[in-house]
């Protein structure tokens, strides 16, 4: 008896780490973090940051079922959070909605997305987007972005380390994020 249930845990350790190196679960989505961009913006004017990458681990398409803000600091409102498929060229800030952007809720990433965020240009490539507008005269932030998905049935979260914030024209070196 105590064989068999110790073959039946060694056969879930393995299959768990098959699925998790397969690109399920909680490991099945990633993205380059620890930057940020900042812009000046006029308050009220609506700014994008685009080239969030949006990635897949092995061979299992991921769907996004949401994407919120972790922290939103200052004179900022965050418009929305947006997916697209572009090109690596795609890192910019926009005024307004980037073009080819839409609501993250059951945006699809195919698997596998190799390479992400390195490599040449023509390569498609998933993007999470930031859109917002100043609400007052200070600056304001979003820092980092909670990326709730689903793989099969199995759901996820993931957290972008990634910093966004609007500013004034002329603002002191420092004073913006």
């Amino acid at each position: 008896m105590q064989v068999k249930r110790a073959a039946i845990a060694v056969l879930i350790a393995f299959a768990s780490s098959v699925a998790a190196g397969c690109g399920s679960g909680p490991s099945a989505l990633w993205s380059m973090g620890g930057w940020g961009s900042g812009a000046p913006a006029a308050v009220g004017k609506r700014m994008a940051m685009a080239g969030i990458p949006l990635c897949t681990r092995g061979h299992t398409p991921v769907t996004i079922t949401s994407i919120e803000p972790v922290t939103v600091a200052g004179d900022i409102h965050v418009d929305q959070l947006l997916v697209s498929r572009g090109r690596l060229d795609d890192w910019a800030i926009y005024p307004g909605r980037p073009p080819r952007s839409r609501p993250a809720a059951g945006f699809t990433i195919p698997a596998p997305t190799t390479p992400c965020g390195i490599g040449q240009s023509w390569i498609p490539r998933y993007q999470a987007i930031i859109l917002a507008h100043r609400t007052g005269p200070r600056y304001g932030s979003v820092d980092g972005l909670r990326v709730k998905y689903r793989v099969g049935d199995a759901r996820g979260t993931y957290i972008i380390d990634v910093s966004f914030c609007l500013h004034g024209k002329g603002a002191p070196v420092g004073t913006a994020c």
